[in-house]
């Protein structure tokens, strides 16, 4: 996991070690250099130090992305 100041969700490349996946119809990923990615299709839950925290998935990320001011809010 990359702890990413720019994330505003929390996003990772698979659904491994997500619990209570869910598909959505999401929005497309777009990157800070202006890059945009395919549409975000599942979220689940991550487990991070006992607490769970909301998660998206995209294959267009090849490292975990820790949303800072996800966890702000969430914790």
């Amino acid at each position: 996991m990359i702890v990413d100041s720019g994330a505003s969700d929390s996003t990772v490349p698979t659904q491994r070690n997500l619990s209570d996946v869910q598909q959505i119809d999401g929005l497309l990923i777009t990157f800070a250099n202006g890059d945009v990615g395919g549409r975000i299709t599942h979220k689940g839950l991550m487990c991070l130090n006992g607490h769970k925290i909301p998660a998206h998935v995209s294959d267009d990320v090849t490292e975990g992305l820790l949303s800072t001011s996800q966890l702000d809010r969430e914790l």
